[in-house]
């Protein structure tokens, strides 16, 4: 060519296949791809593209503009019937470990960087994490959220199923959330001697404890069936306590406010293992 460089053509007279050269490998066919309109004005109009397709269905194409010259797309398996391929690698990924789609046994795994993001298998997906567990497997926080007043998280099942919430740990379960079939709401603890506890900031509004089935209304350490730490209000116009006692004496075992009742009397512990007591009349 001497000492000037050729000058390449983008007239479309010029870019028009040519009949291939004798030393042109067979099944090679070269195309190019002219544009009469263009509505966004991004690749402009004329000839946009030139490539060519090889004898196994790949596909090379070159866009003239507006990407800079030499810059190679692929379009692939841009044929009839199918194509063997091993991983697919971005060229450009110049620094750090390689970005690609890792293809191997039965398997997909898109790799940013090398590392594992997403895995497919057949029946199973996989997110930062190759060995999953179940059909969406997600190792790491998982944020939902959404600009519009609508639900996030929608749990369906079938008459007569559950639907379930289900917690674990080492693979152990150790909690759920859960309708029955009959619609109606359980929080489960697995293990009973372990609490079940509503927080409110870091106070323990209510506190079931799971070794007494005692429940606990601001208290931690509830000693009796029900134990409220604080007053409480009861808007009827009576109070049952439905079965009697009679404390043995006024030394018995009581705690300070216990009531209780027989035919005889109303007893109160006024301290503990401190009873009183008052007759009871007719009238």
């Amino acid at each position: 060519m001497g000492s000037e460089d050729k000058e390449f053509s983008t007239e479309a007279e010029d870019l028009k296949p040519k009949k291939p050269s004798n030393r042109a490998p067979e099944g090679i066919r070269t195309f190019t791809v002219c544009r009469q309109s263009d509505e966004t004005g991004v690749s402009g109009e004329g000839v946009v593209i030139e490539g060519a397709t090889f004898a196994t269905g790949h596909t090379v194409i070159h866009w003239l503009t507006p990407a800079p010259r030499g810059r190679i797309e692929m379009s692939y398996k841009f044929t009839t019937g199918s194509v063997r391929k091993g991983d697919i690698y971005f060229e450009d990924d110049r620094t750090g470990a390689q970005t690609y789609i890792d293809f191997d046994q039965d398997t997909i795994t898109l790799r940013p960087s090398g590392s594992a993001i997403l895995y497919t298998q057949h029946n199973r997906v996989g997110i930062g994490t190759t060995e999953p567990e179940s059909e969406l497997h997600v190792n790491g926080t998982t944020l939902f959220s959404s600009s519009a007043n609508q639900e996030l998280i929608r749990v369906a099942k079938a008459d007569g199923d559950t639907r379930e919430i289900a917690f674990e740990n080492e693979g152990v379960d150790i909690g759920s959330i859960y309708f029955n079939s009959a619609e109606h709401m359980f929080i489960r603890q697995e293990n009973g001697a372990k609490d079940l506890a509503l927080r409110i900031a870091s106070t323990n509004a209510i506190r079931i404890d799971g070794s007494t089935s005692r429940v606990g209304i601001f208290e931690d350490s509830p000693v009796t069936t029900l134990d409220v730490n604080g007053s409480f209000r009861v808007q009827s116009d009576s109070i049952a306590i439905q079965n009697s006692k009679t404390p043995a004496n006024a030394t018995d075992t009581g705690q300070a406010g216990q009531i209780c009742w027989d035919t005889n009397y109303l007893y109160v512990c006024v301290a503990t293992n401190t009873w009183k007591r008052i007759a009871l009349s007719s009238w």
